[in-house]
C-alpha cells in the first residue's frame, strides 16, 4: 500500500509540472513514511539537495544536515525522529543558516550510548531550533558543540524532558535561548561551558534538574539569565561562576 501511495503522489506532482503549477508547492520536498511524498526518509531529501523539507507525521530514522540553508519542518510533534540506540536523532554537521522546527526527536535514555537528541557540530552558524519536543535522550537534549568564536544560534519554544545528562548544553558564543521548558534532567537544565560566552537565557522554565538549573562555567562571561522560573533544582537554581554575568528577575523555588 505504501508503494501505491508513492506512485499516486508522483503522478500528482508530475501533473503539476505539466500544467505549469509546480510553483504552488511550498516546499522543495515532502517526506512521508507512508508513501504520500517525494521521499520516505529525511536523509533521502537532504541527499537529493532539497533545501526546504516538509515531514509528515510518522516515525523516521535519524538524519544528518550537511547542506547549508536546509530547513526541516515537521507537521506536528507526531513527526518523530528517533535515534533510538544507534545515533543522535538529528546531527547538524557544521553547516550554516539551517532551521529545525515543529517536530519531535529523541534517543533512548538509560542505555549508556551518550547520544544526544540534537547534536550541532562546530561551525554551524545561525541555526534556529524552534518548537521542538524532546521527550527522552541518552545524553543531552540539545548539544551545541565547542568552538572558539560566535555561532549566533537561536533555540525557541522547545519542550525538553527526561534527558540523562543536560537539557541544553552550550559550548559556543552568542547563543539565544528563549521560552523553553526543561523538565527532569539528569544533570543541569542549561549549562554554558567555558566557551559558552554571551549566552542569553530568557523566559525559560527549568523544573526538577538533577544538578543546577542553569550553570555558567568560569569563562562563560557576559551571559544573561532573566525572567526564568527555576523549581526543585538539586544544587543551585542559577550557579554563576563567570563573575561577569547577570542573574535578574528570576523566580527561584528551591527543594
Amino acid at each position: 500500500m505504501r508503494w501505491l501511495n508513492h506512485v499516486i503522489w508522483k503522478l500528482l506532482v508530475t501533473n503539476l509540472r505539466v500544467f505549469g503549477l509546480s510553483n504552488l508547492r511550498v516546499y522543495d520536498a515532502v517526506v512521508d513514511v507512508n508513501g504520500w511524498g517525494d521521499y520516505w526518509q529525511v536523509d533521502q531529501a537532504i541527499d537529493a539537495g532539497a533545501i526546504s523539507i516538509f515531514v509528515r507525521d510518522g516515525t523516521y530514522l535519524p538524519f544528518t544536515i550537511d547542506n547549508a540553508n536546509t530547513q526541516v519542518t515537521g507537521a506536528s510533534w507526531a513527526t518523530i525522529i528517533d535515534g533510538a540506540t544507534t545515533s543522535a536523532a538529528i546531527d547538524v554537521n557544521g553547516v550554516d543558516d539551517c532551521v529545525i522546527r515543529n517536530l519531535q526527536c529523541k534517543t533512548t535514555g538509560g542505555e549508556g550510548n551518550a547520544y544526544d537528541a540534537i547534536t550541532i557540530g562546530s561551525g554551524s552558524d545561525r541555526l534556529l531550533i524552534e518548537r521542538v519536543y524532546i521527550p527522552d535522550s541518552d545524553q543531552h537534549g540539545i548539544n551545541y558543540e565547542s568552538r572558539a568564536d560566535a555561532s549566533y544560534g537561536m533555540i525557541r519554544d522547545c519542550y525538553i524532558t527526561d534527558t540523562d545528562n543536560i537539557g541544553i548544553y552550550i559550548q559556543t558564543y552568542f547563543t539565544s535561548i528563549k521560552d523553553c521548558i526543561i523538565v527532569s534532567t539528569g544533570s543541569h537544565g542549561i549549562s554554558c561551558s567555558v566557551t559558552g560566552d554571551a549566552t542569553s537565557i530568557v523566559g525559560c522554565m527549568i523544573l526538577v534538574a538533577g544538578n543546577d538549573g542553569v550553570l555558567l562555567d568560569p569563562g562563560a562571561d557576559n551571559s544573561l539569565v532573566a525572567g526564568c522560573i527555576l523549581f526543585q533544582c538539586t544544587n543551585e537554581e542559577v550557579d554563576d561562576n563567570s563573575g561577569t554575568s547577570t542573574d535578574a528577575a528570576n523566580e527561584k523555588l528551591p527543594l
